[in-house]
């Protein structure tokens, strides 16, 4: 074969294969609808995104105040505040001179199929004035702890959650936050509380 015309089939190939190559490029940058579309099937609904080209946050919930026994339900949690009362604690074990331990009877109903975690920050309990008060651990005398706890799928918990207020307090305002909750839900469910619902 002469060299000239060597030269044309190797150019000829390497032709060629750009050109699969460019053509294989191509039909991979398609997106997948369209691949799928070509097979005859259905491609699923992408998801919602911003602007900036993130997936869009869930809309925050803000819900309540509700009033002690009422049931407020979250996307897949249910929530119950069941009743508040003090606690007076042991003869080795007592809140500090000019406080007392207020404690909450929670019960959290997981309606999903996933498992939810409760941690320190999922309540939180303000006075009037909108000052947060400290949370107290290990408290004697409470009836179920919900101060690090797994609840399943499908499954419910009750317990209670204390925290410290002063002597002279007489309202409050109980909140929890549902992000901490998981399934997606930000936001805060709360519960106007007073001494009248003490018991």
């Amino acid at each position: 074969m002469k060299k000239g015309h060597r030269a044309l089939l190797i150019v000829s190939v390497l032709v060629l294969s750009l050109l699969a190559i460019l053509a294989i490029g191509m039909r991979s940058g398609r997106t997948t609808r369209e691949r799928v579309a070509e097979e005859g099937g259905q491609a699923a609904k992408p998801e919602r995104v911003a602007e900036e080209g993130q997936a869009a946050k869930p809309e925050p919930i803000k819900q309540g105040p509700f009033v002690v026994g009422e049931t407020v339900r979250v996307g897949q949690i249910e929530f119950t505040l069941r009743g508040v009362r003090f606690v007076a604690g042991d003869e080795s074990h007592k809140p500090p001179e000019g406080y007392k331990w207020i404690a909450f009877d929670c019960l959290i109903e997981n309606k999903s199929d996933e498992a939810i975690t409760i941690w320190p920050g999922t309540f939180e309990l303000f006075d009037p004035g909108g000052f947060r008060k400290e949370p107290a651990w290990g408290v004697p005398g409470l009836r179920g702890s919900l101060e690090f706890e797994t609840i399943g799928g499908r499954r419910g918990m009750a317990g209670e959650i204390a925290f410290y207020v002063g002597e002279g307090e007489t309202e409050w305002e109980f909140a929890l936050y549902t992000e901490h909750l998981g399934h997606g839900h930000v936001g805060q469910v709360t519960y106007r509380v007073s001494i009248d619902d003490i018991k």
